[in-house]
């Protein structure tokens, strides 16, 4: 029989030894999954890491030196760079560095701003009198910037121009609030701005007009259900994939060719201005709180739709935009506490918002997550944490691919949800856009 142990079992034996633990007392404890090795096999198999096959060390002798980080970073122009790391192993981590991820750690190195195009790892052996055997690895990346230097320059040299030039909107004297205060949430997910569906092949057309008409009529539907309420404040909530590529290729995030209607810019100005021109009429009724959250189709295009939101209404006092880049994201009122997300997954979210939003927790009775990318409305209660999770409607309808796999999700539409700051969720309205 063969037994394949890695560099981390011999880290943990290599400290054990230190300790003065036996070799039978380091099979019993460490490696109780092969209960059939003998004694002189881990004899045989640990004699040249450990550096002697007498007794074990002493805490009076000294171990040998940690080699140093030996981190190199080489940029290749603005927008490349390659990482490469060679050492037994990282002091702070306590491990051998490996494998990319370990090195993306050690490395630092910021994910949302690099991305890893090719990756390459040696190994070789090394003896000595005085540190006995180790094994050395030689790990590399080679790294590209998610957005170019030049791009990320000028997007930001336009964002401080679109805030500089923000219009001062009108402030409407919208009255006191009631006693009773409410809080409306309009959620809008899965938009897939760009889409292609052709209706021969598909059933149904959908694209760049089609995709703004139905935003349109949901922004007027949802209106029309609160018309009789006094209304606190609004949270327009986009859960995600909003546009349906991430880029100028026409591929989601993580490279999944799309049918599109229309160029990259074209669909990003289309989403940019359809969103607007929805938070404009909400922020007639009542303050509005713009949350955006991130899809697996628009990852780093939601992000910018975001900095893009701000910055046209950053001289408006009614509208607040949080753009922050986080995959979850919270809002609470009264005794409510409402989690946004695209990705629906409902072993981690409950447990994810007791430790993610601790404070609120504790100070709420009723708490929910509202998802989107399944594009079918589902109501799952969790039995454990007592957490809602609603599955959204999307606003698109099915491309090709979507319907030759039979994801043909629920009618398309929006949904908005009337929140009661002491009698939690009172009223939840439907937005067909068919």
């Amino acid at each position: 029989m063969t037994y394949d142990i890695t560099d981390n079992e011999y880290l943990e034996i290599e400290n054990l030894r230190q300790d003065g633990m036996k070799f039978r007392e380091i099979k019993r404890n460490l490696f109780a999954r092969y209960p059939d090795m003998p004694v002189p096999t881990l004899r045989k198999k640990f004699y040249f890491w450990l550096g002697r096959a007498g007794d074990p060390p002493t805490r009076t002798q000294s171990a040998p030196a940690p080699v140093s980080r030996g981190i190199t970073w080489t940029p290749q122009g603005n927008n490349a760079a390659t990482l490469s790391y060679e050492t037994p192993r990282d002091p702070r981590l306590g491990m051998v560095v490996s494998t990319l991820e370990e090195l993306l750690e050690v490395g630092e190195v910021d994910q949302s701003v690099w991305r890893v195009v090719r990756f390459k790892d040696n190994a070789w052996g090394q003896n000595s009198a005085s540190s006995g055997y180790t094994t050395i690895y030689h790990v590399t990346a080679w790294l590209e910037r998610i957005v170019p230097v030049n791009a990320q320059i000028a997007i930001d040299e336009a964002l401080a121009e679109l805030r500089s030039a923000a219009p001062r909107w009108r402030t409407v004297n919208i009255g006191p609030a009631a006693d009773d205060s409410l809080m409306y949430e309009v959620a809008i997910g899965d938009a897939h701005i760009g889409r292609r569906g052709w209706f021969d092949e598909a059933g149904h057309e959908y694209n760049i007009e089609v995709a703004g008409e139905r935003i349109a009529c949901a922004t007027t539907k949802l209106l029309r259900h609160v018309r009789s309420y006094t209304i606190e404040s609004i949270i327009v909530a986009m859960v995600g994939d909003m546009i349906n590529a991430d880029g100028p290729e026409g591929k989601t995030t993580r490279g999944t060719r799309q049918d599109m209607s229309g160029q990259y810019l074209e669909v990003f100005r289309a989403a940019r201005r359809m969103m607007t021109d929805a938070i404009k009429t909400f922020a007639e009724i009542a303050p509005v709180k713009v949350i955006i959250v991130s899809g697996n189709h628009d990852k780093y295009s939601s992000y910018l739709l975001a900095d893009i939101i701000e910055a046209q209404f950053f001289n408006d006092e009614r509208v607040a935009v949080d753009n922050t880049p986080l995959p979850r994201k919270y809002q609470r009122y009264g005794k409510n506490l409402i989690g946004f997300t695209h990705k629906p997954d409902p072993r981690k979210l409950p447990g994810l918002m007791t430790v993610e939003q601790s404070k609120a927790w504790g100070e709420t009775t009723h708490r929910e997550f509202h998802t989107g990318h399944l594009h079918t409305e589902k109501v799952l209660v969790d039995t454990v944490y007592g957490v809602t999770m609603r599955g959204l409607p999307a606003i698109t309808s099915p491309d090709e691919w979507t319907v030759a796999e039979g994801y043909l999700g629920s009618d398309p539409g929006a949904q908005g949800f009337l929140w009661h700051k002491e009698e939690h969720l009172i009223g939840t309205f439907n937005a067909k856009v068919v």
